[in-house]
């Protein structure tokens, strides 16, 4: 057989694996899936990078579920607009090295015009300057570590190419400031254990909760170590505040020590912190003891924000069908985004060249493949849409200007969601908690 035709039949292979299943994960978890070579009849290819195995695995693929039934709602569009759109899903496993070998298949592949995700910092980190150095936008739905936007002092944008829907680590606490006064309480207490990252949720807690007029919030560091209880003296001056919600910026595993030093000095607030793990689905190893205690996440269920959700199956879809989770509707505003984005620039199979040279950026694609990226990545970046996630636009920083953030109760069994927090220019408003069925159901 010859080389060209064994260079055919590899691209037939490769076409059919990829149109086999959404998952597109592979069929062994070990060996991450490798994008399939440009046809000639270009289909546009929008990535989603995401732990879609492993333990942050329903986080993932309910990212790439959503991401696949907003492609297949606006098929009618772009077929308008002589387009076809195909998702390729990535399995990153929630690892960075994994997350950045998934990366570097893409800036040679001419058909991939952006990439969606991933969900957690680390990931985000490794594979941002894979990507903008391909020209490629990257619209994260997860991650919320300040220094993947602004890096320096002054603080500067860190990749032109990264877009974040989602928020800041330190939303958490202006957001859950806020939920504290949307419930009517005046008095708080904030419990921190001094480390840089709690800290910047701290202060940004006491500086939302402070605005309101007749409003206190108190900063109390602890350090609770090996100690069996807090303090007495401690103990003592939160109980002198009479806090009505006391919002602990520390490590979970501090949590239980805290609440029954707090319970044995006859101080019952409200008990907000951060949600452990970054999952609602993770199970809680002491349920007695956080039963009753409400948290803050890094992204939020659709039913929970003031935008519309499509409640419908994607076809072809996962098996079996999952629920959008923490991120569905930040996959959908993105892949919106990008669609968006192609149908302003109705780019042409004729357009690129897969074999084409190296450029001066390294990936070899054409000049005008990198023109598409960058109309792709200007066209993400003016944009102003009302989506899943309510209003979307970006700051200068590639920061969403409006940014949910998750609530749940935990019952004893599970967490329950609450309504999202919104947090823009520093305000928070709330959102609202759907009746509507879930995706898939």
């Amino acid at each position: 057989m010859t080389l060209r035709s064994l260079q055919a039949l590899a691209l037939v292979v490769a076409v059919a694996l990829l149109g086999g299943s959404l998952a597109a994960c592979g069929t062994d978890p070990q060996t991450p899936a490798v994008p399939s070579p440009t046809p000639t009849d270009t289909a546009w290819t929008i990535a989603v990078l995401a732990p879609l195995t492993g333990p942050r695995a329903d986080e993932g693929r309910g990212l790439l579920q959503s991401v696949q039934t907003q492609v297949n709602l606006r098929s009618k569009s772009l077929k308008a607009a002589g387009l076809t759109v195909k998702v390729l899903a990535l399995d990153d496993r929630g690892q960075p090295s994994v997350g950045q070998q998934q990366a570097t298949r893409l800036p040679d592949d001419a058909s991939v015009v952006a990439v969606i995700g991933g969900v957690t910092s680390l990931v985000n980190e490794g594979v941002q300057p894979i990507l903008n150095s391909a020209g490629l936008a990257m619209v994260a739905p997860g991650g919320g570590a300040p220094w993947l936007t602004g890096r320096g002092t002054p603080a500067r944008r860190a990749f032109s190419t990264y877009f974040r829907l989602c928020a800041q680590d330190a939303d958490q606490g202006a957001a859950a400031a806020g939920r504290a006064l949307a419930q009517g309480d005046r008095r708080s207490v904030v419990l921190e254990d001094g480390s840089a990252d709690h800290a910047a949720v701290s202060r940004s807690f006491v500086r939302t909760f402070s605005r309101t007029a007749g409003t206190a919030a108190t900063r109390i560091r602890v350090d609770v170590g090996d100690a069996q209880a807090l303090p007495a003296a401690t103990i003592d001056r939160i109980a002198a505040l009479k806090p009505q919600t006391v919002f602990l910026s520390v490590d979970a595993g501090d949590l239980p020590l805290i609440k029954e030093s707090l319970a044995r000095g006859g101080v019952r607030p409200r008990l907000v912190t951060t949600l452990p793990k970054n999952s609602p689905a993770t199970p809680i190893e002491s349920p007695d003891v956080w039963t009753g205690v409400s948290a803050a996440s890094i992204g939020a269920l659709p039913s929970t924000l003031p935008g519309r959700f499509p409640f419908a199956t994607p076809t072809p879809t996962t098996e079996p069908v999952v629920e959008p989770g923490l991120f569905g509707a930040g996959g959908l505003d993105a892949a919106s985004l990008i669609m968006d984005a192609l149908i302003r620039a109705r780019p042409t199979s004729s357009s690129v060249q897969p074999n084409a040279t190296l450029t001066p950026t390294g990936s070899a694609v054409d000049g005008a493949t990198l023109s598409l990226r960058r109309q792709i990545v200007d066209s993400v970046s003016a944009a102003s849409i009302k989506g899943a996630t309510g209003p979307v636009s970006f700051d200068s920083f590639g920061n969403a200007r409006s940014r949910p953030v998750g609530f749940f109760t935990y019952d004893g069994k599970a967490w329950v969601p609450q309504p999202a927090m919104i947090v823009r220019d520093g305000v928070v408003s709330r959102g609202v908690v759907s009746t509507e069925p879930r995706i898939g159901r």
